[in-house]
């Protein structure tokens, strides 16, 4: 991650979304979405949390488990 995204979020809105996670940002609820977006501001400079993003977007996995396995890390949490 290493980046702040705030720039591109505010820029391309969700749509930053299909670009950061690899997400179709059409297919996600709107809750989702600011969920997704709440995860990646909070990985900026934590780079446990920002490890544990790669690692699951280096998966090889479809648009539900890497939506349910991110949104599934925010949770952890809190």
């Amino acid at each position: 991650m290493k980046h702040n995204y705030s720039d591109l979020l505010s820029t391309l809105g969700y749509e930053a979304l299909d670009i950061i996670y690899g997400l179709k940002n059409n297919l996600l609820s709107e809750k989702e979405k600011r969920s997704l977006v709440r995860l990646l501001n909070l990985s900026n400079g934590d780079r446990i949390l920002e490890a544990q993003i790669k690692e699951i977007l280096d998966q090889n996995f479809n648009q539900e488990q890497k939506k349910e396995r991110l949104l599934s890390l925010l949770n952890y949490l809190y």
